[in-house]
């Protein structure tokens, strides 16, 4: 009885490690973005909304009673 799940737990550990180890080394999408001065912000969205141009949703604002 000892022996299958000891075959089974020599054979699932290792692919657990490897699967550990993939999610390591991935990189996250928000990487860098810490460091923004608005954090939820890009500079583009910044610079955008300085100039007064928006995100282009006031339409769609305006559709769902938001104005």
């Amino acid at each position: 009885m000892k022996l299958p799940i000891t075959l089974a737990l020599t054979l699932l550990l290792p692919a657990t490690a490897g699967a550990q180890q993939a999610h390591h080394d991935h990189k996250s999408a928000y990487a860098g973005e810490e460091v923004r001065s608005i954090k939820s912000l890009s500079e583009d969205d910044i610079s955008e909304l300085r100039r007064g141009g928006g995100w282009g949703l006031a339409k769609a604002a305006e559709l769902n009673g938001m104005s």
